[in-house]
């Protein structure tokens, strides 16, 4: 049935930018209210409504998984494999792979260079 209902998830449940939809960014490449709310979650622990999944992310997603945290030789290998030197000339997905920290979160959202997780 194309229209059958597999799975239904409370809005309440999801963890949003909690801005209304004409607040919305149109197409950002990062939501950067979403994880600004995620961080504050973070923060508060187990005082999160969000607390087991809050918890599920520190437990098993460890800092420096993203390509952008990576060293740069790291990063210059990535680039190498991925067939270019930025996003503009590169061969392979995905696009900016080393760049959501020092261009999505530091400039688009305006997070704090001297702490990614603010």
């Amino acid at each position: 049935h194309p229209q059958e209902l597999i799975l239904s998830i409370p809005h309440k449940c999801i963890l949003t930018s909690e801005l209304s939809p004409s607040q919305e960014p149109q197409s950002p490449a990062m939501e950067c209210e979403t994880a600004r709310n995620l961080y504050r979650e973070y923060q508060l622990g187990n005082a999160s409504h969000y607390e087991p999944y809050v918890t599920y992310l520190k437990e098993t997603q460890p800092m420096g998984q993203l390509p952008s945290m990576w060293s740069d030789t790291a990063k210059a290998l990535l680039w190498k494999i991925v067939g270019g030197t930025n996003e503009m000339n590169q061969i392979f997905p995905p696009a900016d792979p080393t760049g959501w920290i020092d261009h999505e979160w530091i400039y688009d959202c305006e997070g704090n260079p001297n702490n990614v997780l603010e």
